[in-house]
């Protein structure tokens, strides 16, 4: 691994806040190895976890080559058998995927499970009668739940500290309820330029706390070490003004992201037949993308960092297109409203919102997190702009450290 600046040292901790374990992509992005990885343009495909893959002319069949060497967190040799745990029952499409950016659904390392770990806990290797014990004695009614919960979801190793993982740090026996701390993996199988063994950081621990205010107060006050995620553009005048007092200094980066406040329209909503449909032409979503005045939410929520423009590839990557980035992102409500018009949305209540064909006022609901304090900024200008072209509501919003499980 070659350093960003220079060559590192041994040692420290690497503070942090989060919003608790609905907020568990900040350490998975941190800390999460797949098979492989993509260059920083996404156009090329290098080594990780597997140090070679070989795919046969007519895409059918990957070759890979685990890389030599690989130990889980406990020391114990990863295997093909750590592999054969989550293979495909039948020919998977996005197979891929997988591969270089997220977690397989139902493991917590891409395509490769502790499976001496899992083995302890699976009726096939202890026995049904044995692993029905095992659940039930940690309060699980069934073996498959309990493997599930503290084995397979992609949370799992910020709750287990049992489990073997293949990151850089690993969950520590010192984490409390306001607290996470992951500490240094002594197996991982990175190293710099120099030879030394990564990482170089002793551990991170994650303060817990509530919003996005406290985060900005957390910065300001020199709390935090080195942090990006969660930390509001809106606030970047205020966090500019306290470098001094908080002894830090601002990086502003290009993130891969094609957008920060986007709406998705739900293409599987099954309610209302007729707001189903709606959801589903393109016309619709195109309406509501031309009555968003971007330029005015990126002058006055993002004080003019980053670009307005539509949700797609950033310049530099593959498969960048700069039509797409312009693609119905002007502000144009008269476009807007001839849209509606088109696909039957042409009459119109006392106060100028749309009427359905039953006579109701034709309303959307917007949900989105509350701890984002530049998503209500953001909403609450988008539901101006769309007054007379449809109504909008925001739904009571769902904090994220509500975590349903």
């Amino acid at each position: 691994m070659v350093p960003f600046e220079e060559i590192g040292q041994y040692g420290g901790t690497w503070r942090r806040v989060w919003f608790g374990l609905s907020d568990q992509w900040g350490s998975n992005k941190i800390c999460f190895e797949y098979p492989l990885l993509p260059n920083k343009n996404g156009a090329e495909v290098l080594p990780n976890l597997f140090e070679d893959m070989r795919v046969s002319a007519d895409g059918r069949v990957y070759t890979f080559k685990i890389r030599e060497g690989l130990r889980w967190s406990d020391g114990t040799p990863v295997t093909t058998e750590d592999v054969r745990l989550v293979m495909f029952k039948e020919p998977y499409p996005l197979f891929p995927l997988f591969l270089i950016s997220a977690a397989h659904p139902g493991t917590v390392t891409g395509f490769m499970l502790p499976s001496h770990h899992i083995k302890q806990f699976h009726p096939k290797y202890v026995g049904e009668a044995k692993a029905q014990e095992i659940a039930k004695a940690n309060g699980f009614e069934n073996w498959w739940k309990f493997i599930q919960s503290r084995c397979l979801s992609s949370s799992v190793w910020l709750v287990n500290p049992d489990l073997p993982v293949l990151y850089p740090w690993k969950l520590s026996r010192r984490t409390t309820d306001t607290m996470l701390v992951l500490e240094r993996n002594p197996y991982h199988f990175k190293v710099d330029p120099a030879g030394n063994q990564l990482p170089y950081v002793d551990e991170i621990v994650h303060y817990l706390v509530q919003d996005s205010q406290m985060v900005v107060y957390k910065a300001i006050t020199g709390e935090i070490d080195m942090q990006a995620r969660n930390i509001p553009t809106s606030e970047y005048q205020v966090l500019a003004a306290n470098r001094e007092r908080g002894g830090y200094r601002l990086l502003v980066s290009k993130l891969a992201t094609g957008s920060d406040v986007t709406l998705y329209f739900n293409q599987n909503y099954k309610g209302d037949s007729y707001i189903r449909d709606q959801l589903r032409n393109v016309k619709f979503r195109q309406a509501i993308s031309l009555a968003i005045n971007r330029e005015e939410i990126w002058r006055l929520v993002y004080q003019g960092l980053g670009e307005p423009r539509q949700a797609s590839l950033i310049k530099g990557v593959k498969y960048h297109d700069p039509e797409w980035e312009k693609a119905y992102a002007e502000y144009d409500p008269k476009k807007a409203n001839q849209l509606l018009d088109e696909i039957g949305l042409n009459k119109k209540d006392k106060e100028g919102f749309r009427l359905r064909p039953d006579g109701q006022r034709l309303e959307i609901i917007i949900e989105y997190p509350t701890i984002f304090s530049y998503w209500d900024q953001a909403f609450e200008m988008i539901k101006g702009w769309n007054k007379g072209v449809v109504e909008t509501h925001r739904k009571v919003p769902v904090r994220r450290e509500v975590h349903l499980w």
